[in-house]
C-alpha cells in the first residue's frame, strides 16, 4: 500500500527544517532550504494562505541575515496573500517586531518602496528571489 503525502505537510516541514538549520547554523543556513521548499509547495499548488506562513518564516530569516529590504518585500507578499485572513497567535508572535526593525533600518520612504514592491510578488517570484533563480 501507498501512502500519498499531502504538500502541506511536506512543506511544514520544509518550514521546520529551514527554521532549525537557522538556529543551529545560522539564518543564512535557513534560507538555503526555505527558498527551495517554497518553490516546491509553489509547484504543489499549496493555499496561499499556507505558502504565507513560508513567506513570514523566510522574511524573519531575511532580518536575522541581515537583509531587512528582502525581508519587508517577504511580510508585504504573504501579509497580501493572506487577503484579509489574521495570523495566528505564533505567526503573529514570529514576525511581532520586524516591520519596526526593518523601519529602523531602512528609514520610512524606502520601507514604504519594500512594502508595495511586496505586495506585488507572486509566491513563485518570491521563491524564485529566495532561490536565486
Amino acid at each position: 500500500m501507498r501512502i500519498t503525502v499531502p504538500a502541506q505537510l511536506t512543506a511544514g516541514l520544509d518550514t521546520v527544517d529551514a527554521v532549525l538549520a537557522a538556529r543551529e547554523r545560522g539564518p543564512e543556513a535557513g534560507l538555503a532550504l526555505i527558498g527551495p521548499g517554497l518553490a516546491a509547495a509553489v509547484a504543489a499548488r499549496c493555499a496561499e494562505r499556507f505558502l504565507a506562513g513560508m513567506a513570514e518564516a523566510a522574511a524573519v530569516l531575511l532580518a536575522d541575515a541581515g537583509r531587512p529590504a528582502q525581508a519587508v518585500r517577504a511580510l508585504a507578499a504573504a501579509t497580501a496573500w493572506r487577503a484579509g485572513h489574521p495570523r495566528s497567535v505564533p505567526e503573529r508572535g514570529a514576525v511581532e517586531g520586524l516591520p519596526d526593525r526593518a523601519r529602523a533600518l531602512l528609514g520610512p520612504a524606502r520601507y514604504t518602496r519594500e512594502e508595495s514592491a511586496g505586495t506585488a510578488l507572486t509566491p513563485a517570484e518570491l521563491a524564485a528571489e529566495l532561490t536565486g533563480s
